[in-house]
């Protein structure tokens, strides 16, 4: 490593981030060697907190463009690595000491990490409950999972695209840069901890922002999903589904949308229409656990007991300790009469969650 370089910089957006920037800054500076704000308008103590910790501020007016933003965010970097992160995210100690070690190899890949969105939104179709006891889930029952490009070179040539759900993945493949999953570190991501307020004024920022993406890029299916995904957040189903079907007619074997359209379908009462779409999602991917799960409430809600048992024991075989699934399963196996197979599952989640007061009295009941 050349001395004279930093190894590794911290590209940051921030606006009104007083509550939230404290806590990451001093999350931040145990394994990185350089942190770079970009303050979009904040209105409150956030760019006294920023400089007093001594890390590189710019300001810059905000135009309804994330990929502007981050932009110059990359331009105040000068490590040889370039970690992207946000005021409302977390990483472990020793995840931060396995990016650095990423870090200390040769700048020919890039690297998408995986974030815990913790959530109280147990409805989601992708949500997963937190191990009990878990220290990063604090006040939410669980998270789901979105991956992205968080660890690259830094290249003039790499930088963000698109208004919105932004990337650096287009200048990657333009410059032949491989880009290599790791599943090991983790970033916690507390986005929910803003008032619902404040929730559903982002909400409707990133939908307005999405629509402005498709003007841009009409033929993208991706960008016609992730407006899809925006119109779900806001309960708009619809128009969700409207756009997950135009993302599919532009490439129809992703399984992911194939199962949204299904979740969509049901929601709304189209339910042999839904069937169908969670068929076709299971088809291309029969590793999909939310489409397994989510078409065996389908079938339980038709009363289609051993079908929606079926379907239930290979989202088991995906997730065996997921505890929706194991109390489902039970409840599913009571409703054939087989109690005691019912019971193994009950025990397994009562392992798993044992102060669950409402499977310790099914078992009771079992047990009389």
């Amino acid at each position: 490593m050349n001395k004279t370089q930093p190894l590794l910089s911290v590209a940051m957006i921030v606006k009104d981030e007083e509550q939230t920037l404290p806590e990451c800054l001093e999350n931040l500076q145990s394994f990185v060697d350089e942190i770079c704000i970009v303050d979009t308008g904040s209105c409150d103590s956030t760019l006294q907190i920023a400089e007093s910790a001594g890390v590189k501020v710019k300001c810059i007016q905000w135009n309804d463009d994330f990929s502007y933003a981050r932009n110059e965010s990359l331009k105040l970097c000068t490590g040889r690595w370039i970690f992207i992160f946000d005021a409302d995210e977390r990483i472990s100690k020793g995840d931060g000491k396995k990016l650095r070690q990423l870090a200390e190899k040769n700048t020919s890949f890039a690297y998408r990490l995986w974030t815990r969105n913790y959530t109280n939104r147990t409805d989601r179709s992708d949500f997963q409950f937190a191990e009990k006891n878990n220290r990063w889930s604090h006040e939410f029952p669980g998270w789901f999972l979105s991956a992205k490009v968080r660890l690259f070179p830094n290249l003039p040539q790499i930088h963000f695209e698109g208004p919105v759900h932004e990337t650096v993945l287009n200048s990657l493949q333009r410059i032949c840069i491989p880009v290599i999953d790791n599943t090991e570190i983790i970033i916690h991501h507390y986005g929910e901890r803003i008032s619902a307020k404040k929730q559903i004024k982002k909400q409707e920022m990133y939908l307005s922002l999405g629509k402005k993406k498709i003007q841009q890029q009409p033929h993208d299916p991706y960008a016609h999903a992730e407006l899809a995904s925006q119109y779900a957040e806001l309960g708009r189903f619809p128009e969700a589904l409207e756009y997950y079907r135009k993302a599919l007619n532009m490439e129809s074997s992703h399984a992911e949308w194939w199962g949204e359209v299904g979740s969509l379908l049901f929601i709304l009462g189209y339910k042999k229409e839904a069937e169908q779409s969670f068929q076709i999602a299971l088809k291309i991917n029969p590793d999909y656990f939310s489409a397994w799960r989510n078409f065996s409430l389908l079938l339980i809600e038709e009363k289609r007991w051993n079908e929606a048992l079926s379907a239930l024991l290979q989202a088991y075989c995906i997730r065996p300790n997921d505890k929706e699934i194991l109390e489902t399963l039970g409840t599913t196996l009571l409703e054939l009469g087989k109690k005691e197979e019912a019971k193994e599952y009950f025990t397994h989640l009562l392992e798993i969650d044992p102060e669950n007061i409402k499977i310790q009295n099914f078992l009771k009941t079992l047990q009389e």
